[in-house]
């Protein structure tokens, strides 16, 4: 037996409640128009339940000229792409994404997640998105100074935000966390400690993050005269790029004391394999990382940890104002971060 055909409409509606179908209309937005009182559109609201009406959004947005979608870039990880089993949960990703989800969600607009992939760039996708107005905004999480698909949309006048890192001169704006000084914070530590055999796990370049992380070590150093006894320069971030790199230090037997490494998962590669061939931490070697994750255990890095969900409440903030033709005072927000001291770190008579 054939279903009967449902032929409500939003003439039915508006018949229903004795108002007009733009009443109607104003009254099923989402935040609901302020030309319509908040009982008027709880009454409709009503009656479209009862009669079991669903607006055809395709059809909405085609008359608004706007998608009610926000896209969220995010860049795939060759590494990842090798050897999923690998991979760990960027907390710092999910964080943000959360939080932009929550403040985009509370206005009205839903979020895409668009993974920008190979493919993705070659077929021009993301061109393709921005002008058949299939988002009103975008989010990029960890912009590279390689990712020409950023300044694309921003050539397009599509409304984005960086999170996490910016594009150089790139003007867009952008919201990330003062990854600098986390770092200065932590080789203060290391040296207070007593450390001077330092080994480095340069972070990739490619990024502000990464580029600000390492000027931070450096710069620090620098400042009390110490010069790095190790540099590693590993091919991405993560714990999987790290683990070549931890073999390599353990077979050449460097005599470094600690080793600074650019982010928590890195510093787990290190610490796993080393603790595989009986080295202790930090009692054999102390190891520092960036990002502040948690993991239960007696092991607790000493870290520092960015404002992940402010970074994406903030981010979604700014954006909602550029898609209302809001002006932005300060297009490029740098939030603090907070030292961890955790127990990586040992002290040196």
């Amino acid at each position: 037996m054939k279903k009967k055909k449902n032929n409500v409409n939003i003439r039915s509606v508006a018949a229903a409640a004795r108002v007009s179908i733009a009443t109607v209309s104003r009254a099923l937005q989402n935040p609901p128009s302020p030309l319509v009182t908040p009982e008027l559109c709880q009454r409709i609201r009503s009656i479209c339940e009862k009669m079991r009406y669903v607006p055809n959004i395709h059809t909405r947005r085609a008359f608004q000229r706007c998608s009610q979608t926000i896209g969220f870039f995010f860049r795939s990880s060759p590494l990842l792409e090798q050897n999923p089993a690998s991979a760990n949960t960027d907390l710092n990703f999910s964080s943000a994404l959360m939080s932009a989800h929550r403040e985009l969600v509370a206005n009205g607009y839903e979020l895409l997640l668009c993974e920008v992939t190979e493919k993705m760039l070659k077929n021009k996708r993301h061109i393709v998105m921005a002008r058949e107005k299939m988002l009103d905004g975008a989010l990029i999480w960890g912009p590279r100074n390689d990712d020409t698909y950023v300044k694309d949309l921003f050539d397009e006048k599509l409304p984005l935000v960086q999170l996490s890192g910016r594009v150089k001169n790139l003007e867009a704006p952008s919201v990330t966390a003062d990854d600098y000084q986390g770092m200065r914070e932590i080789v203060k530590a290391v040296l207070q400690a007593g450390h001077k055999n330092i080994a480095l796990l340069r972070p990739p370049l490619f990024s502000e993050v990464g580029h600000q992380r390492y000027t931070g070590v450096i710069d620090e150093l620098a400042e009390n005269k110490v010069t790095p006894a190790a540099v590693f320069v590993p091919k991405d971030f993560g714990y999987a790029a790290a683990l070549p790199v931890a073999r390599r230090f353990y077979k050449r037997k460097h005599r470094a004391t600690c080793v600074i490494t650019m982010d928590d998962m890195a510093a787990w590669g290190f610490i796993d394999v080393l603790s595989a061939d009986g080295l202790k931490i930090p009692q054999n070697l102390s190891i520092t990382g960036a990002d502040g994750l948690f993991f239960p255990g007696h092991i607790h890095l000493s870290s520092y940890t960015r404002p992940s969900a402010q970074i994406g409440e903030n981010a979604a903030k700014m954006l909602l104002d550029l898609i209302n033709g809001k002006s932005i005072v300060n297009k490029h927000r740098l939030l603090s971060v907070k030292h961890i001291a955790g127990n990586t770190i040992a002290k040196i008579n």
